[in-house]
């Protein structure tokens, strides 16, 4: 399903209004599940002292209208995400847009847990299923999973995500 929220936020400059395909992305903590309704993708410098890009993608149960939108971009979203159950899947990129590194947190309400689910190129290419990023629009299919022990308890992470999404840009030099 196709939804279109336009929007124009003339004090950044940004024009909204691109379909967002990524509704029913599935994420799982141990037996706990995350079905997503939408999403929302930045390109952002915030990592790392600014001195590496990253696309930042936000899955939610929650449906993403104009005035979330103004908040992601203006205030990385704190009203959505500090009252809400969300996953962030983080991609650090090189120089030609290409991912070096994957994060994954997960937020589910009493537990929030960050992995790097990819790191070495063998992981990034079965991670990464398929994966394109022009500059503006991200295109995403991975399928996963992720165990870890953290202070003598096992967690397991999975991940089912096809998405396809506009890249608004939060860089310094955008802002």
């Amino acid at each position: 399903m196709r939804n279109f929220f336009p929007t124009i936020l003339g004090s950044l400059g940004f024009v909204l209004a691109a379909p967002c395909a990524s509704a029913g992305d599935v994420f799982t903590l141990d037996k706990r599940t995350l079905e997503t309704v939408d999403s929302f993708a930045v390109l952002t410098d915030e990592f790392f002292g600014g001195k590496t890009l990253a696309l930042k993608i936000l899955y939610t149960p929650k449906a993403i209208t104009p005035a979330v939108r103004k908040d992601l971009l203006e205030n990385s979203g704190l009203a959505l995400t500090a009252a809400s159950d969300h996953t962030y899947l983080v991609l650090f990129l090189d120089k030609q847009n290409q991912v070096w590194q994957a994060n994954l947190t997960v937020v589910l309400p009493g537990q929030t847990v960050v992995y790097t689910v990819a790191s070495y190129p063998e992981e990034l290419k079965k991670v990464l299923a398929e994966y394109s990023f022009d500059g503006s629009r991200l295109r995403l299919k991975s399928e996963g999973s992720h165990r870890s022990e953290d202070f003598g308890e096992v967690h397991t992470v999975t991940w089912k995500i096809a998405s396809d999404l506009p890249v608004h840009k939060l860089t310094t030099a955008a802002r």
